[in-house]
């Protein structure tokens, strides 16, 4: 199954957009299937700061834990943690109520292991 929709993204990368990318290496990630041609083809879009900025911060969470979780030590993560901080600063004045990546203990999980992954290479 994620051998055919990888090989699917492959061969038309335009046609999933960067959050759909980021929720699919998660997926990936989750169970341990890594796909270096995807990573590769992937992971820089979001070192861009241009494609970060328009991230959801559930989608900058995701692409930021997949990397952790695959331990991507070559990728610059400094464009989605930018946008997470954005985010973060302009959810500080509001509510925080509902669905928030901050809350889920899996992308906190993904983003300790991404910190980690950064702090080694």
């Amino acid at each position: 199954f994620f051998e055919a929709l990888v090989q699917r993204i492959l061969s038309a990368p335009q046609e999933f957009s960067p959050a759909h990318l980021a929720h699919f290496l998660l997926s990936c990630a989750k169970v341990r299937y890594l796909q270096e041609e995807l990573c590769e083809l992937a992971f820089p879009l979001f070192e861009r700061p241009d494609v970060a900025k328009r991230l959801s911060a559930e989608s900058a969470a995701a692409a930021l834990t997949a990397a952790g979780y695959f331990g991507e030590r070559s990728w610059r993560a400094a464009a989605c943690c930018t946008r997470l901080a954005a985010v973060a600063r302009a959810r500080s004045g509001s509510s925080l109520q509902g669905p928030s990546s901050f809350a889920n203990p899996e992308f906190v999980m993904g983003l300790v292991l991404a910190s980690v992954s950064l702090q080694r290479s």
